[in-house]
Formats: C-alpha cells, sequence, structure tokens
C-alpha cells in the first residue's frame, strides 16, 4: 500500500512503498526527483446524476405489448448465430490481412462487407419475397397450423451460404414468423379480420424488418473488424431503460451513457429484438427508421472510433516510451494517454468528467515507472522478461521477421502495458472511491502493484505480489501496435487432468470442463499443454485461438476457457493467477473485457475427433428475465451423450426423477461455478408467472 504524506506536499516529501522488490532498490540511482505537486485538496469531484425518474413507473399499454412479444421473439440460438457470423468473419478479414493497424482499418472494413454483402442480399429478399406472399394472401381462412404451412413457402435456398450465415438467416426467419404470427393472434383476438387486409397490418413490420438487416449486419462487422458495435437505435436503448433491459450486473448509468459501446451478440440480439417489437407495435414508427445508423455523426461512428483511437494513443505512448530520456518525468504522456483508454472501457464513465482524479493517477504512474524510463534502465526490465520465459513460447508476426527477439521493445511494451492495466484496475473501483482522496491513494497503490504483478517478471516485485512463483513467468504484451492486442504468459507449463479434477472446474456455458472433454470424445487422463492469456482491450476468444494456432484443433473452440481463481489452483496450484470475472461472463465465450484471463488446453497424445471449428457440443443451462421482470425462462441443452443417459434412466425407472435430477443439477453447477443466480428468478416468480 502506497504511504503519502500530507495533501499539499510534494513528491519528493512522500513516502512510497513500491511493489518493486530489494534488488531493485539496490539498483536505483541517487538522482533526485522532480518535485510535482500533489495536492487534491478541496476534494470536490462528483459525477453527474444518472438517476432516471421513469424507474418504478407501471409499463404502458404499448410496453406492455413490447414486453410480450420480445418474451415471444427471444431466441438463444439467434444470439450465438450472431456470434458465430462475426467470428467467421473475423476469420475471413484475418487471413487476408496479416495485421490490424490503423493504416488498414478501412480496407478490412470493406473486405469485411464484401464477406456480408451476399447474406445481406439474401436476408432482404426473403423479407421481400414474404412481404408480397403476404400481401396477396387472405388470412382469414388459415389455421395456425395452415399459417405455418404458408409461411414455409418462402425460406430462401441456403445452399451458398456458409454455416454460420445459414444459422443467421435462420435465425432471422423464425423471427419473421414469430412477428407475423403474434400479429395474426392478435388481430383476431380482438375480432379484427386480418384477410386481404393483411399487408395493411403486416406489410409494414417487414419492411422496417428489412430496414433492420443492414444496420444488424453493420454491427456484426464492427465487432469483426474490431470496432464498438452500437445499439441498434437510441429509441431501443430508452426503453430498454424503462423496461430494466440492461445486462445483469452492470452498473445502470454505464449502461445508458456507454450503451454505444455493445461488445456482446447477446446484448446485440437482444437490442435487435427490441427494435422489432417497436417495428410491430408502433404504427407511428417511420418507415426506413433503421437506416439513421449509416449516418456518420450517429452513436455508432462516434463509438466505433473508440478502439481507433485507443490504438492511435498507444502506439503514441509507445513511441514516447522509447524515445525517453533516463528518469523522464512521463506524467503528460500518460495524461494524454489516459482519456483515449477510458473512452474504449465500458468502466470508464467513473472517471470521466474527473480530471483531478485522472491528473493525479497520471503523476502517480509516471513516479513509479521512471527507474525504467531511458534505454539503460529499461535494459534489466527486458532481459528479466526474457528470462521469466518468453523465449520458450513463439514469437509473434513482427518478432518473426526480424530473426530476433527486440528485448527494448519488450520492456517499452511492458511499461505501456503496466500504465493501460493500471487506470483499467483503478477504473473499476466503485464511484465513491473517487470522492474520497484517501481512497483515491490507496485504489491507485493497488492497482500499480497489481499491473507491475502481472506484467514485470517475479524476479523483479516483492514475494508478497507475486502471482505464480512456482512457474516464474510472465504475462507478456502482443501486438500492441494493433486494435486488438493481448497479453499471453511466458511459460506453457504441461498438465494431467484427471476426470475429478474435470468435473470440479468451471467452464463455458455453465457446464463442468469434464462434459466439455467428453463432448470432445478426449478420454482421462487427459496430458496436455496449458497455454495462458490475459484480454486487453478489443480481444477476442476467437482471435486468441487463432494466434494460437489451435482453432481447429482435437477440442474446437471449446479448447478455450476461463482461467478463474479455482481452475488456476486445481490445474496449477497458483490460484492467484487467475480472476473471477463478472458472472454474466461465464456464460459465453464471446464476451470479453480488458483483464479477463483464460487458458486453452492442448491436448498431447490423443488426436480426438479430428479438426474442429466450433465449440464441442457439451450439455449447456441459461437462464432469461424478460423485460418485465415478471418471468424467467430456463434453457436446457443436453449433449447427445448426456440426452441418451437420462433416456436410459428414465426408461428403466418410468420416472423423469433423471431429468429433474441433472436439469436442477446443471442449475446448481451454474451457480457454483459462476453463472448468474437464480435469486432473483426466484423472487420474481413470487410477484408474478415463471414459465
Amino acid at each position: 500500500m502506497e504511504q503519502f504524506g500530507g495533501t499539499s506536499a510534494g513528491w519528493e516529501t512522500m513516502e512510497i512503498e513500491t511493489p518493486f522488490g530489494d534488488p531493485i532498490r539496490q539498483r536505483e540511482t541517487s538522482e533526485p526527483s522532480s518535485p510535482l505537486d500533489t495536492g487534491l485538496t478541496p476534494w470536490n469531484e462528483s459525477a453527474s446524476s444518472l438517476a432516471d425518474d421513469s424507474w418504478g413507473e407501471a409499463p404502458s399499454e404499448s410496453e406492455a405489448l413490447i414486453a410480450e412479444l420480445l418474451a415471444e421473439l427471444r431466441d438463444e440460438a439467434f444470439d450465438e448465430a450472431l456470434l458465430g457470423l462475426a467470428e467467421e468473419t473475423e476469420m475471413a478479414v484475418a487471413d487476408r490481412f496479416t495485421s490490424e493497424t490503423v493504416e488498414n482499418a478501412g480496407e478490412r472494413e470493406r473486405f469485411a462487407e464484401m464477406q456480408l454483402e451476399g447474406l445481406r442480399f439474401e436476408a432482404e429478399s426473403y423479407l421481400d419475397r414474404l412481404h408480397q406472399g403476404i400481401a396477396e394472401t387472405d388470412f382469414a381462412s388459415l389455421s395456425d397450423a395452415q399459417l405455418d404451412q404458408f409461411l414455409e413457402r418462402f425460406d430462401p435456398d441456403q445452399s451458398d451460404l456458409t454455416p454460420a450465415g445459414e444459422e443467421f438467416i435462420g435465425g432471422l426467419i423464425k423471427k419473421a414468423r414469430k412477428a407475423v404470427k403474434w400479429v395474426a393472434k392478435k388481430a383476431k383476438s380482438v375480432a379484427r379480420t386480418i384477410g386481404k387486409a393483411g399487408s395493411k397490418l403486416l406489410g409494414p413490420v417487414l419492411k422496417r424488418l428489412k430496414g433492420l438487416v443492414r444496420p444488424l449486419l453493420k454491427r456484426v462487422l464492427g465487432f469483426a473488424i474490431g470496432k464498438l458495435p452500437a445499439p441498434l437505435q437510441p429509441i431501443a436503448r430508452k426503453l430498454a431503460t424503462r423496461l430494466r433491459f440492461e445486462a445483469e450486473g452492470e452498473d445502470e448509468g454505464e449502461a445508458r451513457v456507454f450503451a454505444a459501446q455493445l461488445d456482446d451478440m447477446g446484448e446485440l440480439a437482444q437490442s435487435f429484438d427490441m427494435l422489432v417489437a417497436e417495428a410491430v407495435i408502433d404504427d407511428e414508427m417511420p418507415d426506413g427508421f433503421g437506416k439513421a445508423e449509416e449516418d456518420e455523426a450517429s452513436d455508432y461512428a462516434q463509438g466505433a472510433n473508440r478502439p481507433m483511437k485507443l490504438a492511435e494513443a498507444r502506439g503514441t505512448l509507445l513511441r514516447q516510451l522509447r524515445e525517453a530520456e533516463a528518469r523522464q518525468d512521463l506524467s503528460p504522456e500518460i495524461e494524454q494517454f489516459v482519456p483515449a483508454l477510458l473512452g474504449a472501457l465500458r468502466i470508464g464513465i467513473r472517471l470521466v468528467g474527473r480530471p483531478k482524479v485522472v491528473n493525479f493517477l497520471a503523476r502517480f504512474i509516471a513516479q513509479l515507472i521512471q527507474r525504467w524510463v531511458g534505454p539503460k534502465l529499461s535494459n534489466p526490465l527486458s532481459r528479466a522478461i526474457v528470462d521469466a520465459g518468453l523465449r520458450l513460447i513463439s514469437l509473434e508476426a513482427e518478432a518473426e521477421a526480424e530473426g530476433a527477439l527486440d528485448e527494448d521493445r519488450v520492456a517499452t511494451e511492458a511499461l505501456a502495458a503496466v500504465i493501460e492495466d493500471t487506470v483499467r484496475r483503478f477504473a473499476e473501483n466503485e464511484a465513491y472511491v473517487l470522492d474520497d482522496e484517501e481512497l483515491v491513494r490507496i485504489a491507485a497503490g493497488e492497482a500499480f502493484s497489481g499491473a507491475v504483478a502481472t506484467f514485470f517478471p517475479s524476479s523483479l516485485i516483492k514475494e508478497s505480489l507475486q502471482e505464480a512463483p512456482s512457474l516464474g513467468g510472465v504475462f507478456v504484451p502482443q501486438r500492441m501496435n494493433e486494435l486488438r492486442p493481448y497479453a499471453r504468459y511466458s511459460r506453457v507449463p504441461e498438465v494431467t487432468i484427471t476426470e475429478q479434477m474435470a468435473e470440479a472446474l468451471p467452464a463455458f456455458g455453465g457446464e463442468a470442463l469434464g462434459a466439455v472433454i467428453g463432448a470432445a470424445e478426449l478420454g482421462f487422463p487427459l496430458r496436455g499443454r496449458l497455454h495462458l492469456v490475459q484480454a486487453m482491450s478489443g480481444t477476442t476468444p476467437s482471435q486468441i485461438l487463432r494466434r494460437l494456432g489451435l482453432r481447429h484443433g482435437a477440442m474446437g473452440t471449446a479448447a478455450l476457457q476461463p482461467l478463474t481463481r479455482a481452475a488456476a489452483g486445481v490445474l496449477l496450484q497458483e490460484p492467484r493467477l487467475g480472476t473471477d470475472g463478472p458472472k454474466r461472463r461465464a456464460r459465453r465465450p464471446g464476451l470479453s473485457k480488458p483483464g479477463d484471463r483464460y487458458y486453452v488446453i492442448e491436448p498431447l497424445g490423443q488426436g480426438g475427433t479430428g479438426r474442429r471449428s466450433r465449440p464441442a457440443d457439451a450439455s449447456r443451462f441459461r437462464q432469461h428475465v424478460d423485460a418485465t421482470g415478471r418471468s424467467v425462462v430456463l434453457s436446457y441443452y443436453l449433449s447427445e451423450r448426456r440426452a441418451q443417459r437420462v433416456a436410459l434412466e428414465m426408461k428403466s425407472s418410468a420416472s423423469a426423477a433423471a431429468l429433474a435430477r441433472t436439469l436442477i443439477g446443471m442449475m446448481g453447477g451454474l451457480q457454483r461455478r459462476g453463472g448468474q443466480s437464480p435469486r432473483r428468478g426466484r423472487s420474481l416468480c413470487a410477484r408474478g408467472s415463471c414459465r
């Protein structure tokens, strides 16, 4: 913890306990540090109120109808389809371009647009055909079964689409059918005929739905090339807030102000559903309303530029670190970098409008990294990182092209990563911390210590801060000059995973790792290498697997799993090497945020079933609270192996008890392994109806 002097004292009078070990103190020079005034009094920083007076009001009739239709439209398979489409597009762009730099951003975007153009045409053509068919059909005499048969006539031929494209079109067809059937049902329930007048009721709905295809694919494209996908419409965002539609566990203010930073395909799908529901319910909604997102001045354009601005700012910071003189004060450079980083962080809202806090943090970091600034002083850091096992991992493309490891670059990127990670950790504190000077100092010290423990080798830091002394490795930043950098652990430990260990480890989707390994048809004990990775701004799991060359291994994308504290403890006996992120990210691997850690299993001696590009088909459990907060939907998917076992047990005992035990066990396992707790769901069941 950092011990500071009085609020009006300069840095030269402060007693700062650094995270660095004694060997570093012995190498320090006697050069005096430049005085920096850290006076933070009076401490009157405060964030603007984000309270919403509409909270607590009963939904209007229109909102109730929208909520009802939202529950009908909800389809988690569509979430997966969007994620698969984004990853497929990302892979196509990565195969075409070897790097993701600011300079080739325009080319990558145009290439990605071409990849999605055929899919957009197919989707819009389907909706046009459906629109035309509805206009020429008398619905009055059609039963529900006949309506289903009628809608099936317009299904497109998907033979020329990619697997992800087929899933996307399939999900869109389901939503269009549900919207049509819902309107037909409602019209009949109020004794209205929709016979030849069907086009008057359903025509505008399908026209508006067609207008949403292009913006939706634009967001998928943004995810694939490292931009920030925005919600589809501000109006949807506003209504979503009224209906308590924000992601579980997120700060309300963040969800409103930073809604443009939508980096989860599930949230994007929900935003799409919201706008579809509005298109069905709101008669006054103008045609073509979804195309406002094409405007360069829209929220999307502003939000999408944030990763680009961060990449540019990071590049500037790296250059400034390389060119700095020995023990130079880099406070101004860090202070210029922080706003760009906060703009790309969802949590950055907590520091927006607090220049005094940002200024203090910049000077605080600058003071503590001074001992490594300058070519001569950075050499010990470079050598220590290399000695910690950097040469044991495969080097990135730029290092391979050079034919040798640039040790100066290693130190520079480590310092830049420490700066970035310190700000990220500091921003994760609750808002009340930023209102108290002493708490700010404590939080800054803890954030810096955590960042140093991540990116500095254990030989240079105190023993009490070392994350994995038995491994002796360090997280090394990779691709720092690109839009989506990440950090890779310098050592690749070999482990043996027993069946008992695998059953105790969490995996994405709420199942145990044992189920994932079993679905990949790999046996126990499983011997393999573990590649450890930490996400930075913009990192995607698909990108990690691609960089490691393991996307098509025996386990496919299921080889990547969350490195929680429990997993790090069981697999490596080093629990501090793991991180426990928000529970919602334990359900789906497509969402990551800076600081998340993963391990990737590379099986040794077992080939599995061969080349895989999709996750192993393991069982999954998910929970969804509808927009009104009045019902909870529990979704279970049983793998083929597990379903067969349950079916045999049910047949032998002539009872559904085996199925009940399985479902209850899956739900309980999700709670234990970091999934969403059903506590809220139980309270909602008491107030409303559960399905």
